[in-house]
């Protein structure tokens, strides 16, 4: 190992525990105005993304369900699909879980933990942590907007890759949600 590698590691896993810090600050400090999202209540909905790099753009198309097991707790899965450039139409299918933090009735944040699986794409798994923000509509349907996080990328014939990005322009998915209460 190189120390150029050895140094971007240490900068990697610095930029993580940064990350890790500071989402459990605001996880505790943030009080709650009104809880959105009771347990018991089923969402449906999906998201779309476009990516678009120099002979890599990508285009997703991923319905998902979720159920709150817990007040602003919820667990789902999602099964779509995407378009590389150059290759056909891939399937996409994934797990999650969520907990959201309100500021008030119609906009709050969410942390999302993932994982993914895409064959005949660049990697074939893939699991993270994605910060997004949702803001509610009407009490039943939700507009929202995932970006960037902490990623770890394996298989598809490359190497393991290690991302921690908060950038608007990485990763960003936007959805909208139908929240069908008990």
């Amino acid at each position: 190992m190189t120390i150029l590698t050895y140094l971007s590691i240490m900068r990697k896993t610095t930029y993580c525990l940064t990350f890790i810090t500071i989402v459990s600050l605001c996880t505790f400090s943030i009080t709650r105005v009104n809880a959105q999202i009771q347990e018991g209540t089923k969402i449906f909905g999906g998201t779309f993304s476009f990516h678009f790099e120099t002979g890599n753009d990508r285009f997703d198309v991923v319905p998902d369900f979720s159920y709150a097991l817990k007040e602003n707790f919820t667990i789902g899965g999602r099964i779509g699909v995407n378009k590389l450039q150059g290759e056909g139409v891939n399937p996409v299918f994934g797990v999650f879980a969520r907990k959201h933090f309100f500021l008030n009735d119609k906009f709050g944040f969410f942390g999302e933990a993932m994982a993914d699986y895409r064959p005949s794409y660049t990697y074939d798994f893939r699991i993270g942590v994605l910060p997004g923000l949702v803001y509610f509509l009407d009490p039943r349907i939700g507009v929202e907007w995932t970006f960037g996080g902490i990623l770890y990328s394996t298989g598809g014939g490359n190497d393991d890759q290690f991302d921690i990005s908060f950038s608007p322009a990485s990763n960003s998915r936007f959805g909208i949600k139908y929240y069908l209460f008990k």
